[in-house]
């Protein structure tokens, strides 16, 4: 796809690195405004980001998504950052980007790894710390620049669902890799867009994309576009797997049609959530892995190691 056109928004496929952008991308100032004092609201009134929606407003089931997330996603991610870093017996050094309500890091923290992030919404924040979690509140750049000794101190670093909304996300990723050790592991989670799946409910349905979002959904990756990318800033790429591939529900038929409908939506969640939760947990991994190897799976899984000249 060279680019595409949806009333008034258009996406592009990036001529070097192979992943779809917006265009034009946003700009850079509004868009730093924006998620530092809107995006959270616009999350509480249910027509974006139902995941974190439901982590924000706290109860049994923000402690049910916390436990989900924490026996399959982050458990996933801590194995394969543990096989792949060797412990030298001083605490394993972790920077989550963008890590929210710093969920992710308070369990690292709690397996021995001396956890810290970046997030720019003032109120992601507030709730990190109330966890004891250190958190920076400033760009990656920033960062960058007022730590230049500690630059190569992390042994891994980590970005859930960031890279998509980035006007610049190649930038980011390089001054991410100034941050990681030598042969350190960086990990990007990201939607996989424009999968098969996807593209055959457009196609039997004749219905726009409904996922492409703007102003805050930019970039729109794939597991080949995102190997492509790795490799064009010195990381070889590692590990790869998918996730529960949530489109299959769109195919079954109207009953399960989840877009913009959040109570059907809900209950697909909880579908999955009692899929992950009831079959073997390394059954699971080798499912979503396999589910990588074909393109497939909402989410992409993507690690990579940092060469020693990177």
């Amino acid at each position: 796809m060279r680019e595409q056109r949806w009333g008034s928004v258009r996406v592009t496929k990036d001529p070097r690195y192979g992943f779809l952008r917006l265009k034009p991308v946003p700009d850079e100032r509004w868009l730093r405004g924006f998620y530092e004092s809107k995006y959270y609201e616009i999350i509480r009134s249910g027509t974006r980001g139902q995941d974190l929606q439901r982590l924000l407003r706290g109860g049994p089931a923000a402690r049910r998504e916390r436990i989900w997330f924490q026996r399959t996603l982050y458990a996933d991610v801590r194995s394969v950052l543990e096989e792949s870093i060797p412990s030298n017996g001083s605490p394993r050094r972790i920077l989550d980007i963008g890590c929210g309500t710093g969920d992710f890091l308070e369990f690292m923290r709690g397996y021995g790894w001396r956890a810290c992030g970046l997030e720019i919404s003032s109120e992601a924040v507030r709730v990190a710390r109330r966890k004891g979690i250190e958190v920076s509140e400033q760009p990656l750049k920033q960062f960058l620049e007022h730590r230049r000794g500690r630059r190569g101190s992390y042994q891994a670093i980590t970005l859930f669902h960031v890279l998509e909304h980035l006007p610049r996300p190649v930038e980011v990723l390089r001054m991410a890799t100034h941050l990681l050790a030598p042969e350190g592991i960086l990990m990007v989670q990201v939607p996989n867009d424009f999968n098969p799946l996807q593209l055959s409910v457009v196609n039997g349905s004749r219905r726009r994309p409904w996922w492409v979002v703007s102003p805050d959904h930019i970039n729109y990756f794939s597991f080949s576009s995102l190997r492509k990318l790795f490799r064009k800033i010195g990381l070889q790429p590692l590990h790869a797997q998918g996730d529960f591939p949530m489109e299959l529900f769109l195919l079954l038929g109207k009953e399960f049609n989840y877009v913009g409908r959040p109570e059907i939506g809900r209950r697909c969640h909880e579908g999955r959530i009692r899929f992950e939760t009831l079959i073997p947990q390394d059954l699971r991994r080798r499912l979503y892995v396999s589910l990588a190897e074909m393109g497939m799976g909402r989410n992409c899984l993507l690690f990579g190691r940092k060469g020693r000249r990177a």
